[in-house]
């Protein structure tokens, strides 16, 4: 197995607020041996920083539409992180990516944290969010 980089994981119970003062990360190895699969995911991050992570938007262009339930959008200013979400699209953990990351690595952790993948990749366009 291909160690990915560390990445801070925030827990979310189903009674914790959605405001963002109150998030609270906190540092968790993603190479643990929780085989929880996640139906939906969103891929945040600022066109802006494109420049500074590359390894993300070649992600994006090779390898996002492998995943039918992983959805990308433009945030304003945002650093990349990775939202998991259950059935019902509630979020579940929050994944910061850091430039550690490799496209490789990026692959590897959604194969092992999506359901229905698909095995080849195609290109997609980029979405913007609200």
């Amino acid at each position: 197995i291909t160690p990915f980089p560390a990445a801070a994981i925030e827990d979310k119970g189903s009674n914790a607020p959605d405001d963002a003062m109150n998030e609270h990360l906190i540092p968790v190895d993603i190479n643990t041996s929780d085989n929880t699969r996640y139906a939906h995911a969103i891929l945040e991050m600022c066109s802006c920083k494109r420049t500074k992570y590359p390894q993300v938007v070649a992600f994006i262009k090779t390898q996002s539409t492998r995943y039918p339930g992983l959805q990308l959008k433009n945030v304003k200013y945002a650093e990349p992180i990775i939202k998991l979400l259950d059935a019902d699209k509630n979020l579940v953990k929050t994944v910061d990516i850091d430039n550690s990351w490799s496209t490789e690595a990026l692959v590897e952790f959604l194969d092992r944290v999506m359901k229905d993948n698909k095995p080849y990749p195609a290109g997609p366009t980029w979405k913007t969010g609200v």
